[in-house]
């Protein structure tokens, strides 16, 4: 988040912030920050499936082209040109409650903008994905056997991976797998 955070102030776009509302009672950890910060110019990557159809899923990495403050919308440019207006998104989190005997189902709603600033991102959030650009992958963070294998694999070429913070006993494969090839 830090360098996420230098990397936005750089920018000479105004900043502008969006809250995020919740309604009813939500349990466990928020689908995306409660305060976001974006600029003109932002990397960023959607968190939210807006149109599977049109390639615009969770995961989706590209760049804050324009804000629309009075609308609430930003417009995000992929990689490849194409563009979507994207508005506050509601998650929403249904769980039973008891009331006097009854079941009762109760949803709670998250609202917020359904990005995150994207120049720096976690193996977690990159897993699945291809990444075409410059990855810097700080290796000492890592806590799981097979997490590194997961970093290093997104590039498509070495040349654009940069490694921070290696320790080598982190590279350990899972004893499970290992038996497997035994």
């Amino acid at each position: 988040n830090d360098w996420n955070a230098q990397e936005l102030d750089k920018l000479p776009a105004p900043t502008v912030h969006y809250h995020a509302s919740t309604e009813g009672e939500w349990n466990g950890e928020k689908p995306i920050d409660e305060w976001i910060r974006l600029k003109v110019g932002a990397r960023v990557m959607q968190r939210a499936n807006l149109s599977v159809t049109a390639g615009w899923v969770n995961g989706t990495r590209g760049w804050v082209e324009e804000i629309n403050q009075e609308a609430a919308t930003v417009t995000m440019r992929r990689d490849d040109d194409a563009t979507l207006v994207i508005a506050r998104h509601t998650w929403e989190q249904e769980h039973d409650g008891r009331k006097r005997g009854q079941h009762e189902r109760r949803v709670a709603r998250y609202v917020q903008m359904p990005l995150t600033l994207a120049w720096a991102l976690t193996i977690h959030k990159v897993q699945g994905q291809t990444l075409d650009g410059p990855a810097v992958l700080h290796g000492g963070s890592a806590f799981a056997n097979g997490q590194l294998y997961v970093g290093l694999s997104r590039v498509r070429h070495s040349r654009q991976l940069r490694i921070a913070s290696m320790r080598t006993w982190r590279l350990c494969p899972n004893d499970g797998a290992m038996k497997w090839l035994d």
